[in-house]
C-alpha cells in the first residue's frame, strides 16, 4: 500500500468508529428512554397495589389507619420503591458503558486519522529513501 492509501485507509477506519459510536450513543439514549418507561410502569403498579390494599381493608371492614395497615402499607412502598431504584441504576450503568463506549469510539476515530498520516509519511520516506538508493 502506498501513502495515499495509508492515509485514505485511516480516513475510513475513522468513519468506521465514527459510526460505532454514534450507534452507541443512539443506544444509551435508547436505553435510558427505555428505563424513564420501565420506571413508571413500576411505579404504576406500585400504586395499583396500594389501591388494591386499601380496597380489600375497606371492603373487609378494617381500618385503613390501624398500625398493621400502615406498617403493610409502607413494607409494600418500600419494596416497591427498591425493585425500581434497582431497576433503574442496572439501566443507568448499562446507558454508562454505552457512553464511554461511544468516545472510546470518538477517540479511536481520530487516532485513526493520526495513524493513517504516520503511516502515510513513513512509508513516503521509505520509499523516498529506495529511490535514492539509500
Amino acid at each position: 500500500m502506498d501513502a495515499a492509501g495509508s492515509i485514505f485507509g485511516g480516513y475510513s477506519s475513522a468513519a468506521q468508529y465514527t459510526s460505532q459510536a454514534a450507534l452507541a450513543t443512539q443506544q444509551a439514549k435508547d436505553v435510558n428512554l427505555q428505563a424513564t418507561q420501565t420506571s413508571e410502569q413500576r411505579r404504576e403498579q406500585l400504586r395499583s397495589s396500594l389501591s388494591n390494599l386499601n380496597a380489600n381493608r375497606a371492603e373487609g371492614g378494617m381500618s385503613l389507619d390501624s398500625p398493621t395497615a400502615v406498617a403493610i402499607q409502607s413494607a409494600v412502598t418500600a419494596t416497591g420503591n427498591r425493585t425500581e431504584a434497582i431497576g433503574r441504576l442496572g439501566s443507568l450503568n448499562q446507558q454508562q458503558a454505552l457512553q464511554w463506549q461511544a468516545a472510546a469510539a470518538r477517540r479511536a476515530s481520530s487516532n485513526a486519522i493520526t495513524g493513517g498520516y504516520i503511516n502515510g509519511f513513513a512509508k513516503a520516506g521509505t520509499d523516498a529513501a529506495m529511490m535514492m538508493g539509500m
